[in-house]
């Protein structure tokens, strides 16, 4: 084997267990038939360099994997409006998540609209950006990139 040649192993090193994933699925009925459409458009885990960390999106929590201790730790869980009477309100989840290249900061987006900045090192949440006038009512926040210090959605 060449220095430029990589083994890939057929077995796992590690299996982290992922419960409440999102399972982003559309039941569609065409006919007689119902179907099952995947729009695969969560970005539900994500690896960050500088912190050598994975984050883990699993329903209405964010969980941080990191790889030099093996420790997992939940970084934020969201939480229902209480103040509401409507029974079809939906139960609030995350919808993606992504590391910032240099920094700490991990952005969460949600799906009530919103991108919520951490700091990990510090585990808070430094900004809240919500997007109301944008969206429509019912939009999520399905994908997040970082330029630098700016988050695009």
């Amino acid at each position: 084997m060449t220095s430029k040649e990589r083994h890939i192993s057929s077995t796992p090193e590690r299996i982290l267990d992922a419960p409440d994933l999102v399972d982003d699925f559309c039941k569609s009925t065409f006919s007689s038939f119902t179907y099952f459409i995947s729009f695969l458009d969560l970005n539900l885990i994500d690896w960050g360099k500088s912190s050598n960390m994975i984050a883990v999106a699993l329903l209405n929590s964010v969980f941080l994997w990191d790889d030099n201790t093996n420790n997992v730790t939940k970084l934020l869980e969201l939480q229902l409006n209480e103040n509401t009477d409507d029974e079809d309100e939906h139960i609030p989840y995350i919808t993606s998540v992504s590391w910032h290249s240099k920094a700490p900061y991990l952005a969460v987006g949600t799906s009530y609209q919103q991108v919520h900045i951490y700091d990990v090192k510090q585990q808070t949440c430094k900004r809240k950006l919500i997007e109301g006038n944008l969206l429509d009512e019912n939009d999520r926040i399905p994908s997040l990139a970082w330029n630098q210090n700016l988050i695009a959605w």
